[in-house]
């Protein structure tokens, strides 16, 4: 058995977050480019403010993507009260399921077990564990909390339950 217990906090949507706008760089840059080649072609051509404009944006995009994600992922975490410093979370993987707990004193308590079949996909990242129930939903454990069992048995129990939909690093 392999087991972790941890926070349910805002760190845990900043792991997603990250590799969400990691899995997009490929896209960000691409605005960039265009954003400064339109401010080139523009001063090129004479037009000096609109080509400034567009420089201008393309320097100060992702810092406003980042932003703009920051902001919005800061407000939806303050519309769940659970999500606190004072939730504890605690998952158990064995060869047959997964067990969450997720508690915060008297206000909430909620558990779950379940086969490995509920999870979407599986992704191990150099600090979490991203464990998809659908394209929106993710169940996030950071490695640094297990404290029963390795790693490396859960990745094993993880590839095995779940193939070609977990992908471990």
């Amino acid at each position: 058995m392999i087991e972790f217990r941890t926070k349910f906090d805002e760190s845990l949507t900043k792991a997603v977050n990250k590799r969400g706008i990691l899995r997009l760089w490929w896209l960000l840059l691409i605005f960039v480019v265009l954003f400064a080649v339109l401010g080139a072609i523009d001063i090129a051509t004479g037009e000096i403010w609109l080509g400034t404009f567009y420089l201008i944006v393309a320097a100060l995009f992702i810092p406003f993507v980042l932003l703009l994600t920051f902001i919005f992922q800061k407000s939806l975490n303050k519309s769940m009260s659970i999500m606190s410093g004072e939730t504890e979370a605690y998952y158990a993987f064995t060869e047959d399921g997964v067990t969450a707990e997720i508690k915060k004193g008297s206000e909430y308590e909620d558990s779950i077990k379940a086969t490995y079949s509920f999870i979407y996909k599986g992704v191990e990242t150099k600090t979490h564990y991203l464990l998809y129930i659908s394209k929106a939903q993710c169940i996030v454990i950071p490695k640094s909390d297990i404290i029963n069992g390795s790693l490396e048995e859960l990745n094993s129990i993880l590839a095995q339950r779940l193939g070609n939909k977990f992908k471990g690093r």
